[in-house]
């Protein structure tokens, strides 16, 4: 069996383009502090078979301890207002006896190589292996003219379950692909071992994946603000900011304006993330069924693929102190396709509705479901997402491919488990008309 031995140089030369002019771009990376390890979404862009690390495509035929971490089992993107997030889940842990090199590419533009993005996200972990070398993350965009190299932040969690996580954050103003609506597509990622001082020599890949399935950024994009006193550009100096007129203090902060119409039994007021700040709240109680739901007008935008537009509206589960499952549907023509996602207050991801609308089941290839929810012609549901009392979420109701309208947005609580086999029936009878 071959080995595949990439110097680090001629490698640092492929992934940002030879010909390419390159512009750095220095940015400060956001401060890092300790924080739990984030958790691994039902839903990931990649799952590679765990123990295939060197020998999946015969890089490498045997390693000892000291290139621990280099098994990879799953990629996955995550976004809020401001930073997007590479993550790789691998193994074991790295122990930093060898320095490892995590290298995750989407967008690939040249039809010769379909696993050689225009996008990749480069960390990699100091090790003994390579002498000198510091932690240090970059992400390029060579999508265009010109190769842009931001620089960003890489951190190893370990996870509970004796796994670790790899994430490399970086600022979502790095690439016009990192805005919202945009996205990173056949994302594919290998793991690599470099040896040589500074962090440079050679490089040996030990495990790498096949191509994955797509990632929509989604959420406005806040650009960081600046620290008192950075300089622009070319050192100018920073704009002296006009005092603003003194005003009168609230007397206290104010949530989201709830919906009217159900009102609550005594929830507080749901403080949304930054997702839903802006968006109205509507308190759904038990009086709300499936037959009878609150219905919440919704003003869609006007979307298409690679302008995916969206509106978001903050829920709150009054379930009068139990636990209910809270169940969203989203309504509009059938010949448009709208998606439906939903998010705890953290901002964290936890059900999505996003199939293709017009084709919702496809003998063989998909029943129309999705993580907690279901797609029909001419709707989004979230089926039932456990809640306990006063939890509140925010939806975003994605605009992928429609002419923009006036839609309806229904709520209601009821028990999950009552409602499945209802949903069963639902699929059952659409298949039997393919």
């Amino acid at each position: 069996m071959s080995k595949r031995i990439i110097v680090s140089v001629i490698a640092a030369l492929a992934l940002l383009g030879a010909t390419l002019p390159v512009t750095a771009i220095a940015q400060e990376a956001p401060e890092e502090e300790e924080k739990k390890p984030p958790s691994i979404p039902a839903r990931v862009q990649v799952e590679d078979p765990p123990g295939d690390a060197n020998a999946q495509n015969n890089d490498w035929q045997s390693g000892g301890p000291q290139f621990d971490g280099t098994d990879i089992l799953r990629v996955w993107f995550t976004n809020d207002a401001s930073t997007i997030t590479a993550n790789i889940q691998v193994a074991v842990p790295p122990s930093g006896e060898a320095r490892n090199w995590y290298d995750i590419e989407v967008n690939p533009n040249n039809a010769m190589a379909p696993t050689s993005g225009c996008v990749i996200f480069d960390g990699r972990l100091a090790g003994n292996t390579s002498p000198g070398g510091a932690d240090s993350a970059i992400v390029t965009d060579s999508c265009g003219d010109e190769a842009v190299v931001t620089d960003g932040t890489v951190t190893m969690l370990e996870v509970p379950d004796g796994t670790a996580i790899v994430a490399m954050t970086f600022p979502r103003t790095a690439s016009p692909h990192f805005e919202k609506g945009s996205i990173l597509f056949t994302p594919f990622a290998r793991a690599l071992v470099t040896f040589g001082a500074g962090g440079g020599g050679l490089g040996f890949t030990f495990d790498n994946t096949k191509p994955g399935s797509d990632f929509t950024v989604r959420g406005k994009l806040v650009a960081p603000k600046k620290e008192e006193g950075e300089e622009g550009e070319e050192g100018e100096e920073p704009e002296e900011e006009p005092e603003e007129e003194p005003e009168e203090e609230p007397e206290q902060s104010k949530p989201p304006k709830k919906k009217k119409g159900k009102k609550g039994k005594g929830c507080p007021a749901y403080v949304p993330g930054e997702m839903g700040a802006e968006a109205e709240t509507t308190v759904v109680t038990e009086e709300a069924t499936e037959e009878a739901p609150v219905e919440v007008p919704i003003a869609a935008p006007a979307g298409a693929p690679g302008a995916v537009a969206a509106v978001f509206h903050n829920v709150q589960a009054d379930t009068a102190g139990g636990e209910k499952g809270l169940f969203l549907r989203y309504e509009f023509p059938e010949y448009e396709d709208l998606d439906l996602y939903l998010f705890d207050a953290a901002g964290e991801e936890v059900a999505t509705a996003a199939g293709f609308n017009q084709f919702p089941f496809v003998p063989g290839e998909t029943d129309g479901t999705g993580n907690g929810g279901h797609s029909e012609m001419g709707a989004e549901q979230i089926d039932g997402h456990p809640s306990a009392d006063c939890v509140g979420f925010t939806a975003e109701l994605a605009s992928f491919l429609t002419a923009g309208g006036d839609y309806t947005l229904k709520l209601w609580l009821a028990d999950p488990a009552a409602e499945e086999e209802g949903m069963r029936t639902i699929y059952d009878s659409a298949m039997s008309l393919m």
